[in-house]
Order: structure tokens, then sequence, then C-alpha cells
């Protein structure tokens, strides 16, 4: 798998709350697959979530929500399944949390967003992105 592939497939596992596993000598990891084995906050999206289901699929394009355990909390898994960069917009407000703007984390890049009342992701063939979305008050 590419690196992009091997986070793809690591993002799936965590929206749907698959065990996590892996068949490796653990002492040979590489640095990239160490790093996708190891994010602390991906990893929370995976014990910490429930009801991951996919709400959107239009030409490689894929959403999938989960609720957080706490109230106004929520995960977006977003992937690119064509074999060209694209952009995926997805509105925040169908997330059923009452809010007007969103608290956007990118859950890989443990980086901060602007809040926003949509989620706007670019993404190269076969890549995906997992945020944490907060209701703002």
């Amino acid at each position: 798998l590419t690196p992009d592939e091997a986070r793809t497939l690591v993002t799936l596992w965590c929206i749907f709350r698959s065990p996590l596993i892996i068949g490796a000598n653990l002492t040979r990891l590489d640095s990239g697959t160490l790093t996708l084995l190891t994010n602390d906050e991906v990893i929370a999206a995976d014990q910490h979530s429930t009801g991951g289901r996919q709400v959107l699929q239009d030409t490689g394009k894929i959403v999938w929500v989960a609720r957080g355990e706490k109230a106004g909390l929520a995960y977006v898994a977003v992937f690119n399944t064509a074999d060209s960069a694209q952009t995926v917009d997805y509105p925040l407000q169908s997330l059923g949390m009452p809010s007007v703007a969103f608290a956007i984390r990118d859950l890989w890049e443990k980086k901060d967003l602007a809040n926003a009342d949509f989620l706007h992701v670019s993404l190269r063939p076969h890549a995906s992105a997992i945020f944490r979305v907060s209701a703002t008050k």
C-alpha cells in the first residue's frame, strides 16, 4: 500500500470501530507505520465513538460519521477512492448538532482548523482525512 492508502485503511478501521490489530514485527516497523499506529487522537475515534456509518458516496468521494461520547461531538472521515485528486465538501449541519459553526480538528495532523459550518477537504488519490467536530456555543 502507498502511505495514503495505509492511512485510508486505518482511518476506515477507526471510524467504524474495528479492533485495531497488526500482524507485523513490532521491532522493525518503519516510521510511517509507527505513526499510523500510535496517533492517540485517531485511536480515540476508534475507542470512543458510536454509530459509525457512511453518509455520502458520490463519484469516488465517501464520507463517514460517528458520534462522540459527549453531546455535541462527532467524528467525520472523508475518503477519496478515485485515481485523481478530489475536493470534498460536507455540510456540518447535517450532523444534527445544534450549532451554527463548528470547531474542527484534523486528527492525523493534530491541528485545529478554523471554525466553520462546512468541511472542505482536498485529497490526493486514495487518500483520506479524519476530523473531530465539536459544536461551538
